[in-house]
């Protein structure tokens, strides 16, 4: 007989924790999101990227993959490093100019998107808070230190509602300048996404099965869809200028995956920003009020 799966589960070590319903059906939604060591063996910047599935099919993913086989700079530490002043000059080729490895090839923000690595690769993610039970549940993942540079604090929680099926990401930072921050989704399901005229919704198909995406905060905040593409590297508009170039040749193509993502223009030094991201099988599953991360529970 085939075995029953935990609705949640937290894997120390790798740092991985995923939520999902609690039924066998395929249909069931799940979402997971990883955190631990950006300098673990073959780490990527990838401290908070998510993964979300539904109705069978992957809506979000937060890895690429590798390059296959490893390029010979795959390795070789690029310049600037995380700790550089800001810069748009990119000089030594190597593991952190490609798109795979950065972050904005991630399922995760990105502040301030210039040469640099957007997150320190010796960062830290650890859990702060969970909680689980039929109605629900949650992790809460503490990124502070992996993106030390741009913002003085910053959790990054994921919620289950079971009672409504309703998936929730939700951000709070305090940026320390006033750069643009970017909200990035990797997804296969970019092809004929159709986006509200408010800018506020996102409905994507895959395979003929709808799911919908809708920010909840901030108010101003709207999608942009970048589609994938058979031959573009999506560096964001920022860093392709920067890698166009100096990377020609040398990312592999990531012709099934696309992009939803949210700009943010400009953030307000020392100023508290919620990102709020509900996701849905059905439109009728509506969010609660935008409740802060430290008062969650499952219930709300």
């Amino acid at each position: 007989a085939p075995q029953a799966l935990s609705d949640h589960g937290y894997i120390r070590g790798i740092e991985y924790a995923y939520l999902q319903e609690n039924t066998p059906d395929e249909n069931r939604l799940y979402l997971g999101i990883h955190g631990g060591k950006n300098d673990a063996s073959h780490g990527h910047l990838d401290a908070g990227s998510f993964l979300i599935q539904a109705n069978g099919e992957n809506f979000a993913i937060g890895n690429l993959g590798v390059e296959n086989p490893y390029p010979s700079d795959f390795f070789s530490t690029t310049n600037p490093l995380y700790t550089s002043t800001a810069t748009n000059s990119a000089t030594s080729r190597g593991r952190f100019y490609y798109y795979r490895v950065r972050t904005e090839g991630k399922s995760a923000l990105v502040f301030n998107p210039d040469a640099r690595p957007e997150q320190k690769p010796t960062g830290v993610s650890s859990f702060t808070s969970q909680a689980n039970d039929a109605s629900g549940g949650f992790y809460v993942l503490d990124l502070s230190d992996c993106y030390s540079r741009d913002v003085s604090n910053y959790k990054r929680g994921i919620k289950l509602r079971r009672t409504t099926g309703l998936i929730t990401i939700q951000d709070e930072f305090v940026a320390k300048g006033n750069g643009p921050a970017y909200w990035i989704m990797h997804s296969a399901a970019t092809d004929g996404i159709s986006i509200s005229t408010d800018g506020k919704r996102a409905t994507m198909t895959k395979n003929g099965k709808q799911f919908h995406a809708t920010i909840q905060a901030p108010s101003d905040a709207v999608f942009t869809v970048v589609p994938r593409s058979e031959s573009a590297i999506n560096y964001l508009t920022e860093t392709a200028p920067i890698f166009n170039t100096i990377m020609n040749g040398k990312n592999s193509i990531n012709k099934w995956y696309g992009k939803l993502q949210i700009k943010l223009n400009n953030t307000t030094p020392n100023q508290a920003v919620t990102i709020r991201v509900d996701f849905a099988k059905s439109l009728q599953a509506v969010g609660a009020a935008v409740v802060p991360i430290s008062n969650w529970t499952t219930q709300n």
